[in-house]
């Protein structure tokens, strides 16, 4: 018999191709190992290809790699138009109609700043979902005496309209249309300074006003605003520490949450200000004597790290995301079972176990509730995606999720699959073997939980508190001891674009 050709490795792509793409790979001798999504995940994959097409397209060399760029961003887009059934010659008539309107990008004008006409005395530029910085030479401030090295970072946080509250020496007021800024008297014994002297280890508080002014220090960094955000309006979070670096001050405070928690373990996630799409992988338990050198190569790329309570991924009852789109009456809900983790259906590890409609406007009291199931798995294939989380789980403990992980020698399937058997039977973290076979679907009583949250969320959205421009995508989990925890709540347009001016209309 022949050797196996060690040379020859699984390569992971994670990304949607062409159609023909996987006959091509079979002609190649190799097998991909591919899925077709449905719904709101099919409209993500599509959107998230056409911004991958896009930045192809920004990195173009010549004309000849310039007209196939463009070529493929076109391909996505009639993708998209024909999964939403909308006439591809009726959006280029909106195309024409709106160049006829407000003209092309032939120019391509450079808009600066804008700011108000009426008063130098007032402050304002943008508008309240912007910052301003304001230093001495700036031309439009010149009546406010700073020194060279101050910054005055304005909140990104609308629910901040027509309220005044202070950063240091100012009070700031966001209007409808500009902010703006007052200079306090040196003594005022009222002001407070709204970022701490020491970054190094901040606890993460229960109190809105602390929150706010998280918020307002963090904005950029989008997984962890999501979280102090959803914590602002009274969700249910775990309690955690926000660390930038490794010091005498935070590991004392790490110390005094453990003894707190009364673990010596902590589920570590992480942030980084214009993150990346090959983000390296989060969620995780570690040990708070091993966390400098766990922390090391996250702080060494610029990340800050989000120590939590010590929740098990390996212990989620069922996991969701909830989709809801700004102005739709019907939430989307895509469940995964006992064993699974919000990251599985997050990073497209495996397809919903369950996809279902809810109406926002429909009775929840009622003993029988208003849903539409869009989607259940069969046996089958709840075994298959059984046998993906335990491939996972066994590449998390081989290391291949590992920052900076290299393509060390890879292990079949079947070897990561035992090795995760193995792993969770030692541990006593039993409840995906106790739910291999058949897909239960969750409970009313949780659904109503989980229901009554996307109500609330689905209120903010509406009423502007939380701000979407189209959708956003709340995930959550029923943890032991714990119940319904929220982990994250996304907006596409800030997942991936750099949010660094005010957007214009088009």
């Amino acid at each position: 018999m022949k050797a196996k050709d060690r040379s020859i490795r699984p390569t992971s792509l994670g990304k949607v191709v062409r159609d023909k793409i996987p006959d091509e790979i079979r002609r190649e001798g190799r097998l991909p190992v591919s899925k077709e999504p449905i719904g709101n995940l099919k409209q993500f994959l599509l959107r998230r290809k056409a911004i991958e097409e896009i930045y192809e397209l920004c990195h173009a060399q010549g004309l000849d790699d310039l007209k196939e760029e463009m070529a493929d961003v076109l391909e996505v887009l009639h993708a998209i138009a024909e999964e939403n059934k909308l006439d591809f010659q009726e959006i280029e008539r909106v195309r024409v109609h709106k160049h006829d309107m407000r003209g092309g990008f032939d120019r391509a004008i450079f808009i600066e700043f804008t700011a108000p006409l009426e008063s130098e005395t007032q402050y304002g530029l943008f508008g309240p979902l912007d910052y301003m910085s304001i230093h001495r030479k700036h031309p439009r401030l010149r009546e406010a005496v700073l020194k060279d090295e101050e910054l005055l970072r304005l909140p990104l946080v609308p629910t901040f309209i027509g309220r005044e509250f202070r950063v240091g020496r100012y009070a700031i007021t966001y209007t409808e249309t500009e902010i703006l800024v007052r200079i306090l008297p040196e003594k005022d014994e009222r002001q407070y300074n709204l970022f701490p002297a020491d970054w190094s280890c901040v606890p993460i508080p229960s109190s809105k006003p602390e929150l706010e002014n998280l918020l307002s220090h963090f904005e950029g960094f989008w997984k962890l605003y999501g979280m102090l955000l959803l914590r602002r309006f009274d969700f249910p979070t775990l309690d955690g520490l926000i660390i930038s670096t490794i010091d005498s001050v935070s590991k004392a405070r790490l110390n005094e949450f453990a003894e707190k928690c009364g673990s010596r373990l902590v589920l570590l996630r992480h942030d980084r200000a214009e993150e990346r799409i090959d983000a390296p992988r989060g969620g995780f338990l570690v040990p708070i004597d091993n966390i400098e050198e766990v922390a090391r190569p996250f702080l060494r790329d610029r990340r800050i790290l989000i120590l939590l309570e010590p929740a098990n991924p390996y212990e989620d009852e069922y996991s969701c995301n909830a989709w809801l789109k700004k102005g739709d009456p019907e939430v989307i809900l895509e469940i995964v079972g006992p064993g699974f983790d919000a990251s599985d259906i997050n990073r497209q590890d495996t397809t919903p176990h369950e996809i279902l409609r809810f109406g926002l406007h429909s009775d929840a009291t009622n003993e029988h509730l208003d849903l539409e199931v869009m989607r259940r798995v069969s046996d089958k294939e709840y075994r298959e995606s059984v046998q993906r989380r335990l491939v996972k789980i066994g590449r998390r403990l081989a290391g291949y999720f590992d920052f900076g992980y290299r393509g060390k020698m890879q292990a079949s399937d079947t070897r990561l699959s035992r090795k995760a058997l193995r792993f969770l039977r030692q541990d006593k973290r039993e409840l995906l073997l106790q739910n291999r076979y058949s897909y239960r679907p969750m409970d009313a009583g949780r659904l109503r939980e989980m229901l009554a949250l996307v109500r609330r969320l689905a209120g903010f959205v509406e009423s502007g508190e939380v701000w979407c421009n189209s959708e956003v995508i709340l995930s959550m989990s029923f943890v032991p001891k714990r119940g319904l925890v929220c982990w994250d709540l996304v907006w596409q347009e800030r997942k991936y674009a750099t949010w660094g001016s005010r957007r214009l209309p088009d």
